[in-house]
């Protein structure tokens, strides 16, 4: 998946990452990169439909850079809250 893909020299600019995948989730995957410290300059943002608070909660204890609730977002909408996200990283 997306961790031996990094661990493998891939450095992504931006990270997305949804809640429920397959093996294993989202969350747990950003915690993973986390803790190895990979990817330290990627902006992290989870996609996803999963908006419950505490899956949220749990994002902002990983310090994502942005939460984007996918049921509720168009594309367009999308893309343009990624830029802002990666902007307000700069």
């Amino acid at each position: 998946g997306a961790i031996k893909l990094i661990k493998e020299g891939y450095e992504p600019d931006v990270l997305l990452a949804d809640i429920v995948m397959p093996g294993m989730d989202g969350l747990d995957m950003v915690s993973n990169i986390r803790k190895e410290r990979l990817v330290p300059n990627a902006v992290v943002i989870m996609l996803t439909n999963q908006g419950a608070s505490d899956d949220i909660a749990r994002a902002k204890k990983l310090n994502v850079d942005g939460y984007i609730v996918k049921a509720t977002t168009i594309p367009s909408e999308v893309l343009a809250e990624v830029e802002k996200i990666c902007a307000g990283k700069s």
